[in-house]
């Protein structure tokens, strides 16, 4: 299974539309936040993807969860902006909920900043955003509950 993993466009919707499409054998789309009402235009443009959704913190009509729990092939995933979790400042409140709720993968923006980490058996994985200076998005390949995560970004370096 292939998840396509979003955040932080910010009403820009150029590069979330080449990103679905170089990407149509992907099943899911998750987005970190910060793009409620374009978000809803991706989802109505490309309805053959299955979405997760968060609130984030520029959402601010938004009737969106401020985070999503989710399995795929078995797979827990946690998804938030981050901003309700001071990620500017750490992971240290993300690592506490992502061990309450028994998670694999917690997949989070809010920062604009790409991550893709380890620790202690979960992954923590930040797309980046796909506006601004060096876009990025996350691509998460899961199959027989293995995770393959990598950071993608926009300009191919």
């Amino acid at each position: 299974m292939k998840i396509i993993v979003l955040s932080d466009n910010h009403g820009m919707l150029r590069n979330p539309r080449a990103i679905l499409e170089r990407h149509p054998d992907a099943q899911i789309v998750v987005h970190c936040g910060d793009s409620q009402e374009s978000i809803e235009d991706l989802m109505a443009d490309f309805p053959q993807f299955r979405y997760v959704n968060v609130r984030g913190n520029c959402d601010f009509d938004a009737f969106l969860p401020d985070y999503e729990i989710f399995t795929a092939e078995g797979v827990r995933f946690f998804v938030t902006h981050g901003h309700k979790y001071n990620v500017k400042f750490g992971l240290s409140r993300l690592m506490y909920a992502a061990k309450e709720n028994n998670i694999d993968v917690v997949l989070f923006g809010h920062t604009h900043s790409p991550m893709n980490e380890y620790i202690d058996g979960i992954y923590y994985i930040n797309p980046g955003a796909t506006s601004g200076y060096r876009g990025s998005y996350a691509l998460i390949e899961v199959k027989d509950g293995q995770v393959l995560p990598n950071i993608v970004y926009l300009d191919g370096k």
